[in-house]
């Protein structure tokens, strides 16, 4: 006999779940009229209903702007971003429209704000070439460092699928300046291949949920989510390092020490929920994806995501040189169970890891 309470608890989570898509319009099929009646109400309600309903906002300036009613864009952008000036995006394009009409200057520090915080790259090429093209340096300027470096040490970073060069670059120079050895960035990326494990393989690990979610497949909506889940995942570390390890051999008469892959996609080992990186002697792996601004509903910020990736980057370079983790709470290199102990940590290293460090490098030269 079926249990009663069973049956309710199931029908909770089936209206909770066919709910989750409720509400949600699809950019293909809106209705102009409806959008422009229902922003003209949230323009004219507070900051907190304005800030709830900014997405209406930003499409409907959009659409204007595809049509060529570029006033009204520039009106719509300018309300939607008082109320979430961290829409990069959307200052970008305030920008291009506000250049377009005369208004140079801030256009200008509009394109500089984006080039100095952006972490998407696509919206750091267009800020550069804008400035570019106006006869200024990017904001975006990499200091090299002024520490003489051990040439003759060098840790080779491998792109693992698509990775933002720029911040790539970045991250370079700043691990060179904590490491005090060479760093290089191979040009070419590794092909990862499909993910190891789903999102879906995550949250059907028993019978009890498989069997949910196979019911739950049957409501048209839910099992569209559940399709976006499949399609989004996790690389193992451990076979992202064979990968590393079979594409490139050290040489003992070499100055590389070491591989270090990096990728913007989450990364696993074993039974682990997630990895910010994975490493042994002479080989390493790390993932970016848990430090975007995107993943952590965050103000994006170029300058902490390239301290988080450093902090981890240092991590990881320390087991390639074959040198175990320290116990030092504040030190760069600690152990961090969620990002915010990440956070939390320094961005120097402690006297053993420095000592343990010369050691090292002094042998091997």
């Amino acid at each position: 006999m079926v249990n009663k309470s069973c049956i309710i608890k199931l029908l909770i989570i089936l209206f909770l779940c066919s709910g989750i898509c409720t509400g949600v319009e699809e950019k293909s099929s809106i209705d102009k009229e409806k959008l422009k009646k229902r922003v003209e109400l949230f323009l004219k309600e507070n900051n907190v209903t304005l800030r709830r309903n900014v997405e209406d906002v930003f499409l409907l300036a959009e659409i204007y702007e595809k049509e060529g009613k570029d006033k009204d864009a520039m009106f719509l952008y300018q309300e939607g971003l008082k109320v979430n000036s961290w829409r990069l995006d959307y200052q970008s394009k305030l920008a291009q429209l506000m250049y377009k009409y005369g208004d140079k200057k801030q256009a200008v520090e509009k394109v500089k704000i984006v080039s100095q915080y952006a972490e998407d790259e696509e919206l750091l090429i267009k800020a550069e070439e804008f400035l570019f093209n106006l006869g200024m340096n990017p904001v975006k300027s990499i200091n090299k460092t002024e520490r003489k470096l051990i040439k003759d040490q060098e840790i080779v970073l491998v792109p693992i699928g698509k990775v933002n060069k720029y911040l790539l670059s970045e991250v370079k120079h700043k691990l060179q300046e904590k490491m005090g050895i060479s760093y290089s960035v191979m040009e070419e990326e590794i092909d990862p291949g499909k993910f190891d494990r789903s999102y879906l393989d995550k949250y059907t690990i028993d019978t009890k949920r498989k069997l949910l979610v196979s019911f739950l497949r049957l409501i048209p909506e839910q099992n569209k989510r559940f399709e976006e889940l499949e399609n989004q995942g996790q690389f193992n570390a451990s076979r992202l390092i064979l990968e590393l390890k079979d594409n490139y051999i050290i040489e003992k008469v070499s100055k590389v020490k070491g591989y270090l892959g990096i990728t913007r996609k989450d990364i696993f080992n074993g039974n682990s929920n997630f990895l910010f990186g994975w490493a042994g002697k002479d080989y390493g792996v790390m993932s970016y994806h848990r430090f975007l601004a995107t993943f952590n509903q965050e103000p994006p910020n170029r300058s902490r995501l390239c301290d988080r990736i450093v902090k981890q980057g240092v991590s990881s370079s320390f087991f390639i040189l074959g040198i175990p983790r320290c116990t030092n709470p504040t030190c760069i290199r600690s152990y961090p169970h969620n990002l915010t102990e990440h956070d939390h940590k320094g961005m120097e290293l402690c006297p053993w890891c420095r000592e343990q460090l010369k050691l090292i490098l002094d042998r091997k030269r």
